[in-house]
């Protein structure tokens, strides 16, 4: 019997002594792309059995280095199954996907495929993988290698199997590469052909493309348009002050002090022992002759149409 053979045939009985099969025979023969496959799947036990019992990443690591330093060739159906690991030691352990996906061409088309499990749909790992990569970037701000992760989202829209969210994140890392004209075309396509003109955080991301690109009136507008839909206070204490902020960039006052007051207000009335931020001083001379109003809500309707222009108008 081949010597790959015969580690693939004693994981079926012991898989720790199969790995310590596989262990001594790839330091032998560390260019036997057989043996090291079958190495590589005595690695795969070793990290599930580990996180089955809940360990710390430093006893999964060994493993995890010792396949990502076979560099063996992916797609492959051993690597598909690693991807699993993969996104829960990142759920864990806080994993780096990155160390996985940099500049491999990873995913079997397979990996791309949707299921059902216990009568919901499960999207495909390759999918969830590409979104956690995603996620990694913008949740840290992170700019270098954006253009990759934009061209693994491409990849998976023309899976067609995706969430609403992942057109989210693209749009998120246009706005991280500086592509501010791509993502104001991308996004008011998707609004336009998603039919999402109803819902008000679509319109605040578009206040955050037009507020990068410098162009205050449109972002001002869909912040207007965002506003006047009816919506649940508690939510809005962020909007409210970056929105208040832009209207003092705008000259006004009258307008942005009553929406700093009312981010203020939520906020105490929501967050236990909030602290005041300056931006609500009265040392500020503006602020303190600026005139609260009740309400912004007649501003908000009267300011909406540009924005309403802007993604109603016919393709």
């Amino acid at each position: 019997m081949d010597k790959y053979q015969e580690i693939y045939a004693l994981r079926k009985t012991d898989k720790d002594k199969a790995y310590e099969m596989a262990v001594s025979y790839h330091k032998k023969n560390p260019r036997d792309n057989y043996i090291s496959v079958a190495y590589a799947w005595t690695l795969y036990d070793q990290v599930k059995k580990k996180i089955a019992e809940k360990v710390d990443y430093k006893d999964v690591s060994m493993y995890i280095d010792a396949y990502l330093d076979l560099a063996l060739e992916r797609p492959s159906m051993v690597h598909s199954q690693f991807l699993y690991l993969f996104e829960k030691l990142h759920s864990d352990y806080r994993f780096s996907i990155r160390k996985v996906l940099d500049g491999y061409d990873n995913f079997d088309e397979n990996d791309w495929k949707s299921y059902i499990w216990q009568g919901k749909k499960v999207y495909g790992i390759a999918y969830r993988i590409t979104v956690l990569w995603a996620k990694s970037f913008t949740g840290r701000g992170r700019n270098e290698n954006v253009f990759e992760v934009l061209a693994e989202i491409e990849t998976a829209f023309k899976k067609g199997e995706y969430k609403v969210e992942l057109n989210q994140l693209y749009v998120k890392l246009l706005l991280l590469a500086r592509c501010y004209n791509e993502a104001e075309t991308f996004w008011v396509s998707y609004m336009q052909n998603e039919g999402r003109t109803e819902n008000y955080k679509d319109w605040l991301t578009l206040a955050d493309i037009y507020d990068l690109k410098n162009e205050d009136v449109k972002a001002m507008s869909c912040y207007c348009k965002a506003l006047s839909f009816p919506i649940d206070e508690k939510y809005l204490s962020k909007t409210k002050t970056l929105f208040g902020q832009l209207l003092y960039r705008l000259g006004k006052y009258d307008e942005a002090k009553t929406e700093i007051i009312k981010s203020k207000e939520i906020r105490e009335s929501n967050i236990p022992m909030y602290q005041t931020s300056f931006v609500y001083s009265d040392k500020y001379k503006w602020f303190k002759e600026a005139n609260e109003k009740t309400d912004n809500i007649s501003f908000y309707h009267e300011n909406k149409g540009l924005a309403e222009s802007i993604v109603y108008t016919a393709e």
